[in-house]
């Protein structure tokens, strides 16, 4: 039996990653569909969790004739750590099983399809005329599920569903949340600095919750921001996309915060915290995780 793998957030799936999944059918017995980023909290880079996504993928795959029992579908959660992420790559298949990486080089994203050797690679092009996600969502949001946009890149019977999605709290929340991260972007340098705290109390953790607009009601670590070229205390994290607003610099020490940071925070069990990560703003469940394992 041969393997066919396509990793992606499909934030949502449009014509070009429907292409790509049928060509990958065309080409392996199996198709397994790696829905990624699926710890992270729903925001305006990932609206919709695995479950949601796998049903829109089920939708356009059916209309297009796929047969859906040659298709499995895993959530694969990001780690902000290549050999861990890579980990849990290859634990999707026994060793030994053939796997050919479907996509195409779009930009530092798809270095990924360089990190497995001994497994093959399926090239595909670049669909002419193709737009990607982010525009697809800003038009979701921005203008609504009645967007002229859509119908032209978005597989036609995923259209009523995200339309009926359209009426749910976490759409309303959505649509300010894309609002103010535009309006922070104008605000905040390109680079931004920020020292955070892990605090734990035995068998708990300290966190604080996010008042919104951004990532209204989730659990983050205790922080304040650093000055421009200052820096922290404890472990770095760094990357893009971590955060929505754009480069973070995050330091995070293991330690107790500032006595005037404490008033509002909140006990949360780790035990919890761990079982959780989407409950968690930005990366922090995976800095807890990492950290504290």
């Amino acid at each position: 039996m041969s393997h066919a793998l396509y990793i992606g957030r499909f934030q949502p799936p449009h014509h070009a990653h429907l292409a790509s999944a049928l060509a990958a059918l065309e080409h392996s017995s199996q198709l397994t569909l790696a829905l990624g980023s699926a710890n992270l909290a729903r925001s305006i880079k990932n609206p919709w969790t695995p479950a949601e996504r796998e049903e829109l993928w089920r939708l356009a795959l059916a209309a297009a004739g796929a047969d859906l029992g040659r298709v499995r579908f895993c959530a694969l959660p990001d780690r902000f750590d290549a050999e861990r992420w890579a980990a849990d790559v290859r634990g999707l298949f026994a060793p030994g099983d053939p796997v050919t990486l479907v996509g195409y080089v779009k930009d530092d994203s798809s270095a990924y399809l360089h990190w497995f050797p001994g497994w093959e690679r399926l090239v595909l092009p670049e669909l002419e005329g193709g737009i990607s996600a982010t525009e697809l969502r800003r038009a979701y949001f921005l203008e609504g599920p009645d967007s002229p946009l859509l119908p032209g890149h978005l597989p036609a019977a995923t259209l009523p569903w995200l339309h009926d999605w359209a009426n749910t709290p976490d759409y309303a929340r959505l649509q300010v949340e894309w609002q103010a991260v535009d309006a922070a972007k104008t605000q905040v340098p390109a680079e931004q600095r920020e020292q955070l705290w892990l605090w734990r109390d035995g068998e708990d953790i300290l966190v604080h919750q996010r008042p919104g607009p951004i990532g209204a009601g989730l659990w983050e670590l205790p922080g304040v921001a650093l000055p421009a070229a200052v820096e922290g205390a404890g472990t770095l994290y760094s990357g893009g996309g971590r955060t929505l607003t754009g480069q973070t610099l995050s330091w995070v020490a293991l330690a107790a915060p500032p006595a005037e940071l404490r008033a509002d925070l909140q006990r949360l069990p780790l035990a919890e915290a761990l079982v959780n990560p989407r409950q968690f703003y930005a990366d922090h469940a995976v800095i807890v995780d990492k950290l504290l394992d």
